[in-house]
């Protein structure tokens, strides 16, 4: 079994003493076999949506380039209140890749439940879509600002 594992070792991307999970899991393989399925999805009436490596790279970039064009910094925490649809994996992975914590909440979160992980976990960006949205507590100073964004909507707090 350790032998198992030192080959395994071998495969993970490391920068000296760090390593960044997506270009391990994600780029490496969109690199080497771009057209082979990394995430299907099946919706509640019964649709599929696939997508390839090559794929969900190109999807988690253009998150992680939002978070960058909004000037979120590294170590932020990016709040994802989103059903399990791609959308939320696509979030996930884009928020490691800009070097982000991401922090998944339950999507049963009612306001007052959601206002308390919101305040305690200083959210510096929320991320939700419109449904999701009509349960985000009112806006005070300490709140994050909302703007429209590729998952549903997008805030983000400057630190």
């Amino acid at each position: 079994m350790d032998e198992f594992w030192k080959e395994q070792e071998k495969e993970i991307i490391m920068h000296g003493e760090q390593l960044n999970a997506v270009e391990t899991c994600i780029d490496k393989h969109a690199q080497e076999t771009p057209d082979k399925l990394a995430l299907v999805f099946e919706t509640e009436k019964n649709k599929t949506k696939a997508l390839t490596y090559k794929q969900l790279q190109k999807e988690v970039n253009k998150f992680a380039n939002l978070l960058n064009k909004l000037k979120v910094k590294q170590n932020s925490r990016v709040f994802i209140f989103l059903p399990k649809v791609p959308e939320s994996y696509i979030a996930f992975l884009g928020a490691i890749k800009h070097g982000s914590i991401p922090v998944p909440l339950f999507e049963a979160f009612q306001e007052e439940g959601l206002e308390l992980r919101l305040t305690r976990g200083e959210a510096d960006v929320f991320v939700t879509n419109e449904e999701l949205s009509k349960r985000i507590p009112k806006r005070d100073a300490g709140r994050p600002q909302h703007a429209k964004g590729t998952c549903g909507r997008l805030g983000s707090r400057k630190r």
